[in-house]
């Protein structure tokens, strides 16, 4: 990967970091709605 600038570069992070946070909330809401399943909400 070419980066043409150190604000690119910070660009960049931020976006895999933005990815990255969906998936942990979405894995997070997950784990939440097993626990609630297992409980016996609906």
């Amino acid at each position: 990967m070419l980066v043409k600038s150190v604000e690119d570069y910070a660009k960049g992070l931020l976006i895999i970091d933005y990815k990255q946070l969906q998936e942990i909330k979405k894995n997070l809401w997950l784990l939440r709605g097993n626990k609630f399943a297992k409980a016996g909400y609906p």
